[in-house]
């Protein structure tokens, strides 16, 4: 029996505890984004046949990643599982072929904002990306939000734990904290000041977000794919500035349709295995704007399938096939048209 109404801002749902399903859900993927990341990108490589080579240089770095891991030092998730998958689907079949691969956390992004690391530009007039200004060795208003982030998680993360001592977490850092807090996402909807909490994390990670993500008005167009020759190919990523139909990419000036790319980026993933996030991220990346929370709506109404975690996914999060949710929103805007 639903007896009360959903504490989150701007949310009235019914629900049993003080958030709702769909705000608890979001509570903790923004949690999981700041502490372990996992977010798809959409890059595709051609297929081709894997070497010696490619096995030895990725090897080591597993062993060596794995080696810190048991030593109890900090190590990349993302990366660890990355590697470990590669490595495994070499030795399997022989193929590689990347549609998708991990980001770092929404942490580790904004720590190298802060160096500013990262590479924004404009396009110029052959075409190619030139930066907005000259760059700098730190970015004031990135480590203003790092700053208000760790005060806000560690506080949330001290009041969790007092609020139910048998937790005994344990955490060294933000990115930590945050994984921790998402292993718990029926005790964070339980917690008297759940509104609050949820308002206050979610907010923060609305505006890391806009901190460390490339300018909204461009285009991801994924990873060039152009032949270079002898069989290697360009994997610079191109961004369509708005209003042009035509990019080149900003390494080897090949030139590529807007509408056409995004087909052949759509078909491409549409087999792809992801969560709702994942999905929704990386849809609206290529201009299919959806959100986690329409995406399990579909699936709890009986219009979308849910298939089993990644196996190494420690959430256990269901996926979901990014074709069919595609296929969804096609239906939509067919009825919305008629």
């Amino acid at each position: 029996m639903l007896s009360q109404t959903c504490t989150a801002a701007g949310c009235d749902r019914p629900t049993q505890t003080n958030l709702c399903p769909d705000c608890t859900d979001r509570l903790r993927d923004d949690l999981r984004a700041l502490g372990a990341g996992g977010m798809l990108r959409v890059r595709v490589h051609r297929d081709r046949v894997a070497t010696r080579d490619q096995l030895a240089a990725a090897r080591p770095v597993l062993a060596e990643l794995e080696r810190r891991q048991a030593a109890g030092e900090p190590v990349d998730e993302a990366e660890l599982t990355w590697l470990r998958e590669r490595v495994a689907t070499l030795r399997a079949s022989g193929q590689e072929r990347a549609v998708a691969y991990y980001h770092r956390s929404l942490c580790a992004e904004l720590d190298l904002t802060i160096a500013r690391q990262q590479k924004f530009g404009v396009a110029g007039a052959g075409g190619g990306a030139r930066p907005t200004s000259s760059p700098v060795p730190f970015n004031r208003r990135a480590a203003e939000l790092a700053a208000e982030l760790r005060n806000t998680i560690s506080t949330w993360a001290r009041d969790l734990a007092e609020t139910y001592p048998h937790l005994n977490p344990r955490y060294r850092s933000v990115a930590s904290a945050a994984d921790w807090m998402a292993t718990v996402p029926g005790l964070l909807a339980e917690h008297p000041a759940a509104g609050e909490m949820h308002r206050d994390i979610t907010g923060l990670v609305e505006r890391v977000r806009r901190v460390i993500d490339r300018p909204a008005d461009k285009v991801y167009l994924g990873q060039c794919g152009a032949e270079l020759g002898d069989g290697a190919v360009c994997e610079a990523d191109i961004y369509a500035p708005p209003g042009r139909a035509v990019v080149q990419c900003p390494a080897c000036k090949a030139a590529w349709e807007l509408t056409a790319r995004q087909d052949y980026l759509l078909k491409a993933v549409e087999d792809q295995l992801a969560t709702a996030v994942e999905a929704s991220r990386a849809l609206s990346r290529l201009d299919r704007p959806v959100t986690a929370a329409m995406i399990r709506g579909y699936a709890h109404r009986g219009r979308l399938t849910q298939h089993p975690p990644h196996p190494h996914d420690p959430y256990r999060y269901p996926r979901y096939r990014i074709g069919d949710v595609m296929d969804i929103l096609r239906e939509l805007e067919q009825e919305e048209a008629s």
